[in-house]
This record gives structure tokens, C-alpha cells and sequence, in this order.
């Protein structure tokens, strides 16, 4: 039986001329003993100032012998820690160059498993920490190598599963077949959902989407955001509640509130535990109406906290193991903005998470002429 994920990325090449261009170094490495990698993008000349085929060269270079000496008990630890609990992780720290320069680096990664969750693989990139430029161009530099990374590591599952498929379908059982693809519809789905988003975050930069504004009944639309994801809540067992008031309006572009809702509650449900309860509730707030989804999921790390809105994707799995975009809570802060509210988070460890929305009254609406 072949192994699920191909040894390299030769067979994916769709977007190797797009990743070639980026200014990071994207690898794909055995889970081993010597880190040995498997693919490497033309990044790595520019970041370690190393060629991909150098990489490649089995004992040319030791992955783990870029780090600086004094960072690498710690890059390896939350790298070891991240793998364990089958977490991405994310790290800066100091690297030695091809030419002995020291340089900082970012780097995000995350495991690669068989479907029977054993870790096989590890793929990430390293990019050069943006010392002395712009934060905010930095910050988008790491959005965009992340995309790319994560838009082409679901290939690589399909093309190992479909492979074995038509490989060899004659002797898979059907119980091989059925969880073959069950993976690759999973990584379907998470393909779409991280292409959805990033159209939405493009069209919302780019200023091609135009609010707006109307006076919409927040019941209904929550209504239908909850009607939209029963089916999800339902496979976990999970309730959801609809507690906002019937006669409730709020000012909002319906294209976005509805995206917001569905942010909200997709978020809630993939962190909440199967037979746990989601509330969504609203408030009067004086020229407000302040829209709260309330769960008794796993929550938040308070380390985490103010990682969660912000341009480095951050995203954990699910209590299913349920694998988000990174780009969702982004999206919603942006889309509640341009409605003219604020979102915060209030999170226990353990005990669960507050998401709250505030919109602006029908009442509170500014006539323009």
C-alpha cells in the first residue's frame, strides 16, 4: 500500500509558478530523525541563502542547524508542542544564513496525517521577519505566504488519495475506498472555504464591494443563518438557540450581516464540544443593538486572544479536529467596521467564548444627501 501523501510535489504544479514567485521559503519534510526535506520553493535562496536543490541533497544541509544556537532548544519545543496536539505553529527567531549572517525569521507550519492520524509529514514556510519596514505591509506579506502555503498543501492530500483510488482501486477494500474519499471531500471543503474567503477579503481591500446600508429585521436574519448550519450544529449534537428579539431592526448591508452571522456561528460550533449550546442574544445598547453568540465551547487561550482578528490566519482545530481558514474572524471585523460597529471577544479557557457585535440602530442612520 502507498503512502497517502506522494513523496514530493513534483505531480503539483498548478501553482508552482505562482508559489516561485514569492518571497518565502515553502518546504514540505519527513517527519524523522533528520528532518530530510521533500520540496523546497525558490524562496529559500532569498531567506537562507540556500537553493532548493541544496535541500534537496540528502546530509547537504541540516534543516535543524539554521537556527541560532540560542533559539533552537526554544524553536524546537514549540515546534514539538504544536505537532503533539496537532496545532499549526507559529514562531519568530533567528536563523544563520548561508553566508553566516544572522537573520530573523517567521515561520508557520503544521503536520501533515495519515487518516490513521499518524504525523508523516510537516509543511510550512519561513519568511523574512520585515525588520525595519512597514508592519502592516510586513503583516500582509505573512497573510499572502500563508495563503499560498495553504492553497496548495489540500493538492497534495487529493492527489495522494485519488491516486491510490485509481491506482489501486481493485484491491481497496470498500471501507479504504469510503475513507479515501471522505478525505478528499474534506479537503475540498477546506479548499473552497479558504478560496471563498480570500475573494471576500480581496473584494473588501480592493473596495469592489459597496455597502449597502437597509433596515433589516436581526431575527430573521439570524434565523436564517441558524437554518443555514443546523445541519453542522446537528453532527455534534449541538443547540442553537435563537434569542433575539423578534421586533429587533438593525442598519446593516444583508450581504455582510449575513456573512458576519455565519462567521459567528460556524466559529461557535467548530470550537464547541458534541451535546454543548450555542446562545445567540441581543441587547438594546442605546443606538445600538449589540448582537452577542455565546458558547460553552473549549474557548480561547488568553495568549491567543489578540491573535484571532488579526493578519497572520491564526487558526486552531476544532473539537471534531475541524480545520478553519484563518481568515473568517478577519473577514467579520472588517465586514462589522464597514456596517459602522465594533466586535470584542470575551473567552475562559475551558469554559467557553463570547462573540459580540454591536450595529447601528434603523434610528441612528446618518441621511447623506
Amino acid at each position: 500500500m502507498k503512502e497517502p501523501l506522494p513523496s514530493n510535489y513534483e505531480a503539483a504544479t498548478d501553482l508552482s509558478s505562482i508559489i516561485d514567485f514569492l518571497p518565502c521559503m515553502i518546504y514540505r519534510r519527513k517527519n524523522d530523525s533528520t528532518w530530510r526535506m521533500e520540496y523546497v520553493s525558490k524562496g529559500s535562496k532569498k531567506i537562507t541563502g540556500y537553493s532548493p536543490e541544496e535541500f534537496l541533497i540528502p546530509g547537504k544541509i541540516d534543516y535543524k542547524d539554521l537556527f541560532h544556537e540560542e533559539d533552537k532548544k526554544n524553536v524546537l519545543g514549540k515546534i514539538d508542542f504544536a505537532l503533539n496536539n496537532k496545532e499549526p505553529f507559529t514562531i519568530n527567531y533567528r536563523i544563520i544564513d548561508n553566508n553566516r549572517n544572522v537573520k530573523w525569521i517567521f515561520e508557520r507550519g503544521e503536520g501533515i496525517f495519515s487518516p490513521d492520524n499518524e504525523l508523516i509529514a510537516v509543511e510550512g514556510f519561513m519568511t523574512n521577519d520585515g525588520e525595519g519596514g512597514n508592519i502592516l505591509d510586513a503583516d500582509k506579506g505573512k497573510l499572502f505566504s500563508m495563503i499560498a502555503h495553504d492553497l496548495k498543501s489540500p493538492f497534495t492530500a487529493l492527489l495522494g488519495y485519488s491516486e491510490i483510488i485509481a491506482m489501486e482501486f481493485d484491491t481497496l477494500t470498500a471501507d479504504e475506498i469510503k475513507r479515501y474519499s471522505i478525505e478528499i471531500n474534506k479537503a475540498l471543503k477546506n479548499q473552497f472555504n479558504l478560496l471563498e474567503d480570500l475573494l471576500s477579503w480581496a473584494r473588501l481591500e480592493t473596495g469592489a464591494i459597496q455597502v449597502g446600508l437597509l433596515e433589516l429585521n436581526l431575527f430573521e436574519r439570524v434565523k436564517s443563518a441558524v437554518d443555514l448550519l443546523i445541519v453542522n450544529a446537528q453532527d455534534k449534537n449541538i443547540s442553537l438557540i435563537n434569542k433575539v428579539s423578534a421586533e429587533q431592526d438593525v442598519f446593516a448591508d444583508e450581504d455582510m450581516l449575513h456573512s458576519i452571522l455565519k462567521n459567528l456561528l460556524s466559529n461557535a460550533i467548530k470550537f464547541t464540544k458534541p451535546g454543548g449550546l450555542i446562545n445567540i442574544i441581543s441587547t438594546d445598547a442605546g443606538k445600538f443593538v449589540e448582537l452577542t453568540v455565546e458558547d460553552n465551547g473549549i474557548g480561547i487561550k488568553r495568549e491567543n486572544i489578540n491573535k484571532i482578528f488579526g493578519l497572520n490566519c491564526f487558526t486552531t482545530y476544532g473539537t471534531n479536529n475541524e480545520k478553519g481558514t484563518g481568515l473568517g474572524l478577519l473577514l467579520t471585523k472588517e465586514m462589522v467596521e464597514k456596517n459602522g460597529g465594533t466586535i470584542h471577544v470575551e473567552s475562559v479557557y475551558g469554559k467557553g467564548s463570547k462573540f459580540t457585535v454591536t450595529l447601528p440602530k434603523p434610528s441612528s442612520r446618518i441621511l447623506q444627501n
